[in-house]
C-alpha cells in the first residue's frame, strides 16, 4: 500500500475532523436513553394533576418572535446560514488543496 502524500494526509485529517464535529450534535440530539426504549409494566393512563400542563409542550406552544433576537427570528435564521457557509467554504478550501496536492508533482 502507497503512503499518501502529507498535505493530502493533512487535508483528509482536517475534512474528516470538521465532519465529525459538524455531525457529534446531530448524533447526541437523536441518541435516546436506555430508558427511554423499555415499556412500562403497568398500562394505567396517568392524568396530569390540574393546573399543571404536559413535560412536552405542543408545537404551537410559544409566542411568535417579535424581535430580531427571539427564538425563530431573522437573526437566528442568518446566524444559522453564516455557520452552514462557513462550515461549506472551509471543505471547499480542504477538498481543493487535497486535489491541488494530488496534482502537484
Amino acid at each position: 500500500m502507497r503512503a499518501l502524500p502529507l498535505p493530502r494526509l493533512r487535508a483528509l485529517l482536517g475534512a474528516s475532523i470538521l465532519l465529525f464535529t459538524a455531525l457529534a450534535p446531530a448524533a447526541v440530539i437523536t441518541a435516546s436513553p436506555a430508558a427511554a426504549q423499555i415499556e412500562p409494566l403497568d398500562e394505567v393512563e396517568r392524568e396530569d394533576p390540574p393546573g399543571l400542563g404536559s413535560i412536552i409542550g405542543s408545537p404551537e406552544a410559544g409566542p411568535k418572535p417579535e424581535d430580531a433576537g427571539d427564538r425563530g427570528g431573522w437573526a437566528q435564521l442568518v446566524l444559522a446560514v453564516a455557520v452552514f457557509g462557513g462550515v461549506g467554504f472551509i471543505l471547499t478550501r480542504v477538498f481543493r488543496a487535497a486535489s491541488a496536492g494530488d496534482r502537484a508533482p
